[in-house]
């Protein structure tokens, strides 16, 4: 069974009211929108229209599940060591690379230590989360391949094929996420999973960025 998240409005017959830039920002006449500060109503017209529909190139994402075994998709450290998910309270140095504090109650948290050189991913709650931000900071260890990337049908694209898959994929989700926030904050059940599964394929698609890119880590631009 191929893993995808459903639309979840039919793309409709409107001419397009809001034009997307391509840059997660659209031009709403003459106002510059950020996806965070638009309305229900106006994702809705972006997400249901025609143009959006032929933009975005796959809601086919791949055969994974991105919340279900996450361990099985760590990315190998730059050292070259063999790496795990810890599940136990971080290390001060790891608890260091966090922008905010962990709200748990017993101080334990998933993270990633390679067993060679001892570095340190991100703790977070989330087992999906720690292998996420530690793939997109180990994200050089590919230099530059797609080849065996989990998600996205990337595998044999060129850099700049792939790069331009992401991009619409990563803006579809971005869109899509900021929709089911909205609904959940006006009170409508949308589903943890669901969003859990959005937020790890919108995490995922900055990983594949991050892989074309053929760049070290860069502290800070993983978490939005």
């Amino acid at each position: 069974m191929r893993c995808s998240l459903s639309k979840p409005l039919e793309h409709g017959r409107k001419k397009d009211k809001v034009m997307n830039t391509g840059t997660g920002r659209q031009w709403k006449g003459r106002a510059m929108t950020s996806i965070d500060d638009m309305s229900i109503p106006d994702i809705e017209a972006i997400l249901g229209s025609v143009a959006h529909y032929a933009a975005t190139q796959t809601r086919n994402y791949g055969e994974r599940d991105p919340i279900d075994r996450p361990s099985e998709l760590l990315f190998r450290c730059t050292c070259g060591g063999k790496v795990d998910v810890k599940y136990e309270i971080p290390p001060a140095e790891a608890m260091r690379l966090l922008s905010r504090p962990l709200n748990t109650a017993d101080g334990r948290a998933f993270f990633v230590k390679c067993g060679g050189c001892g570095r340190l991913g991100a703790p977070s709650l989330r087992e999906w989360r720690a292998v996420v931000d530690w793939n997109y900071m180990s994200a050089s260890s590919r230099n530059g391949s797609f080849d065996g990337f989990p998600f996205f049908n990337l595998v044999g694209m060129s850099t700049e094929d792939g790069v331009a898959r992401l991009k619409t994929i990563k803006y579809d989700l971005a869109l899509r996420r900021a929709h089911a926030k909205k609904r959940k904050a006006s009170g409508i059940d949308v589903g943890g999973r669901f969003l859990a599964k959005i937020d790890a394929y919108l995490g995922w698609a900055h990983v594949g960025l991050r892989v074309a890119e053929g760049a070290g880590p860069r502290k800070g631009e993983m978490r939005s």
